[in-house]
C-alpha cells in the first residue's frame, strides 16, 4: 500500500513519526478507485456534523472516518483516526469502531464499546487538526 505515490503525499518516515492529518488520509485514499470527500468538523456546527455523518452512515456503500482527539472523549493519548459504525438517534450517540486497548475506557459512553455522544465526537473531531 505504501509506494512512491503515497510517499509524494506523506513520506513513510513522517507517517511513522507523527501520523497523518485528515487531509493527508483523504489524499491517500483518493489514490484508490473510490470517491473521497473530506469534511472538517470545525467547518460546520454540531447539528451539521450530525446530519452529515448520519446521512453518510445511512447511505449504501458510504463510510465515515473521523480524525478525533482521544482525550476529548476520555481516551488516552492524542489524535486518532477511526471509522464511525452507526448512529443511535434516540441516544444521540455515534458508535466509534476502534480496537485500540484504551478505546474501551471512553468516558463519553455508557458501554464497553465506544458509543460516544454526538457532541463529544464533534468536539473531539474539531480539535484534531494535528497529525494522528
Amino acid at each position: 500500500m505504501l509506494n512512491e505515490q503515497t510517499d509524494a503525499i506523506l513520506p513513510r518516515e513522517v507517517l511513522a513519526k507523527q501520523g497523518m492529518t485528515l487531509d493527508q488520509l483523504g489524499a491517500l485514499l483518493a489514490l484508490h478507485p473510490a470517491m473521497i470527500e473530506v469534511h472538517h468538523a470545525a467547518d460546520g456546527g454540531l447539528d451539521a456534523f450530525r446530519a452529515s455523518a448520519r446521512g453518510y452512515l445511512a447511505a449504501r456503500d458510504h463510510f465515515v472516518i473521523v480524525n478525533y482527539l482521544r482525550r476529548a472523549i476520555g481516551q488516552q493519548t492524542g489524535g486518532h483516526i477511526s471509522p464511525l459504525a452507526a448512529y443511535d438517534a434516540a441516544a444521540d450517540r455515534f458508535l466509534i469502531l476502534d480496537v485500540a486497548r484504551y478505546s474501551l475506557h471512553c468516558r463519553a459512553h455508557d458501554h464497553k464499546t465506544c458509543l460516544a455522544r454526538r457532541r463529544s465526537v464533534h468536539d473531539s473531531a474539531r480539535c484534531s487538526s494535528q497529525s494522528t
